[in-house]
């Protein structure tokens, strides 16, 4: 333990115990020189972050422009549905009216025929002949009483 705690006090006593009139000058250019570099790294760092942050802003705006697209296209297609599955409902119910209508139209119809016509199995009769035999019914009738 005491070893590690002086191995860095002698390094800061090194460090510090120098001073601008005992420190070399190439000493001073090459921190001089790191600085620099530290410097010129940090901003070179700073403009690809930059870089990337306005790339990373255009692929989100651009993300969000196509979902914004998706959704108004399910939207529309979720409202398609609704009116095709309507127009279905419309369709059957279309149907169903029509076949109603057929059918009391056919039912209308054979009743109209079953009461202006006599009926198939009755015999047909003259109506003159039946005019005479009725007169004559009607006067053997009046005799009779």
């Amino acid at each position: 333990m005491d070893r590690r705690s002086w191995l860095w006090r002698k390094s800061f006593e090194n460090s510090h115990g120098e001073t601008e009139s005992t420190g070399s000058l190439s000493s001073h250019s090459e921190r001089f020189s790191d600085d620099q570099n530290v410097i010129e790294t940090t901003r070179r760092l700073a403009v690809l972050l930059c870089q990337r942050r306005r790339r990373d802003n255009d692929d989100v705006q651009i993300l969000m422009e196509r979902l914004s697209a998706a959704l108004l296209n399910v939207s529309l297609k979720d409202d398609l549905a609704k009116v095709e599955k309507e127009a279905a409902v419309l369709k059957q119910q279309l149907s169903a009216s029509v076949s109603k209508e057929l059918s009391f139209e056919a039912t209308t119809a054979l009743k109209s025929r079953r009461s202006r016509s006599p009926p198939e199995s009755a015999p047909s009769v003259d109506i003159g002949v039946m005019d005479d035999f009725l007169r004559d019914g009607e006067a053997s009738c009046s005799t009779a009483f």
